[in-house]
Protein backbone atom coordinates (compact mmCIF):
# COMPACT_ATOMS: atom_id res chain seq x y z
CA UNK A 1 0.00 0.00 0.00
CA UNK A 2 1.44 3.37 -0.90
CA UNK A 3 2.13 5.92 1.78
CA UNK A 4 -0.48 8.29 0.33
CA UNK A 5 -3.18 5.61 0.31
CA UNK A 6 -2.28 4.62 3.87
CA UNK A 7 -2.72 8.23 4.97
CA UNK A 8 -6.11 8.39 3.25
CA UNK A 9 -7.30 5.24 5.01
CA UNK A 10 -6.10 6.58 8.36
CA UNK A 11 -7.75 9.94 7.71
CA UNK A 12 -11.01 8.23 6.74
CA UNK A 13 -10.94 6.08 9.88
CA UNK A 14 -10.38 9.18 11.99
CA UNK A 15 -13.28 10.98 10.30
CA UNK A 16 -15.58 8.00 10.82
CA UNK A 17 -14.54 7.72 14.46
CA UNK A 18 -15.11 11.43 15.06
CA UNK A 19 -18.51 11.36 13.34
CA UNK A 20 -19.54 8.29 15.31
CA UNK A 21 -18.49 9.94 18.56
CA UNK A 22 -20.37 13.14 17.66
CA UNK A 23 -23.51 11.21 16.67
CA UNK A 24 -23.36 9.17 19.87
CA UNK A 25 -23.15 12.32 21.97
CA UNK A 26 -26.09 13.81 20.10
CA UNK A 27 -28.15 10.68 20.69
CA UNK A 28 -27.27 10.59 24.40
CA UNK A 29 -28.27 14.22 24.86
CA UNK A 30 -31.42 14.04 22.75
CA UNK A 31 -34.90 13.80 24.14
CA UNK A 32 -36.70 11.40 21.86
CA UNK A 33 -40.47 11.22 21.78
CA UNK A 34 -41.33 7.56 21.44
CA UNK A 35 -44.50 8.15 19.44
CA UNK A 36 -42.60 10.12 16.81
CA UNK A 37 -40.12 7.33 16.11
CA UNK A 38 -42.14 4.27 17.05
CA UNK A 39 -42.33 3.26 13.41
CA UNK A 40 -38.56 2.93 13.29
CA UNK A 41 -37.73 -0.81 13.31
CA UNK A 42 -34.65 -0.28 15.47
CA UNK A 43 -36.68 1.55 18.09
CA UNK A 44 -39.31 -1.18 18.03
CA UNK A 45 -36.63 -3.82 18.47
CA UNK A 46 -35.12 -1.89 21.38
CA UNK A 47 -38.50 -1.47 23.06
CA UNK A 48 -39.29 -5.18 22.67
CA UNK A 49 -35.89 -6.13 24.10
CA UNK A 50 -36.34 -3.75 27.03
CA UNK A 51 -39.81 -5.12 27.76
CA UNK A 52 -38.55 -8.71 27.54
CA UNK A 53 -35.59 -7.91 29.78
CA UNK A 54 -37.97 -6.46 32.36
CA UNK A 55 -40.17 -9.57 32.18
CA UNK A 56 -37.15 -11.82 32.70
CA UNK A 57 -35.94 -9.73 35.65
CA UNK A 58 -39.38 -9.83 37.30
CA UNK A 59 -39.66 -13.59 36.76
CA UNK A 60 -36.24 -14.13 38.35
CA UNK A 61 -37.24 -11.98 41.32
CA UNK A 62 -40.41 -14.04 41.78
CA UNK A 63 -38.45 -17.29 41.68
CA UNK A 64 -35.98 -15.93 44.23
CA UNK A 65 -38.83 -14.85 46.52
CA UNK A 66 -40.46 -18.28 46.26
CA UNK A 67 -37.18 -19.99 47.06
CA UNK A 68 -36.63 -17.72 50.06
CA UNK A 69 -40.15 -18.28 51.38
CA UNK A 70 -39.76 -22.02 50.76
CA UNK A 71 -36.49 -22.17 52.65
CA UNK A 72 -38.03 -20.19 55.52
CA UNK A 73 -40.93 -22.62 55.83
CA UNK A 74 -38.53 -25.57 55.74
CA UNK A 75 -36.35 -24.05 58.43
CA UNK A 76 -39.28 -23.68 60.85
CA UNK A 77 -39.31 -26.85 62.90
CA UNK A 78 -42.61 -28.38 63.83
CA UNK A 79 -42.78 -29.64 67.39
CA UNK A 80 -43.18 -33.38 67.66
CA UNK A 81 -45.10 -34.96 70.48
CA UNK A 82 -43.58 -37.65 72.67
CA UNK A 83 -46.71 -39.76 72.69
CA UNK A 84 -45.94 -43.46 72.55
Amino acid sequence: MSHNLSDQVTDYATVVENETRRATLLIRNAVVRIDSVASNPFVQCYLIAARRGRQIRLAREQVAQRQQSGSRSNSVETPQSDET
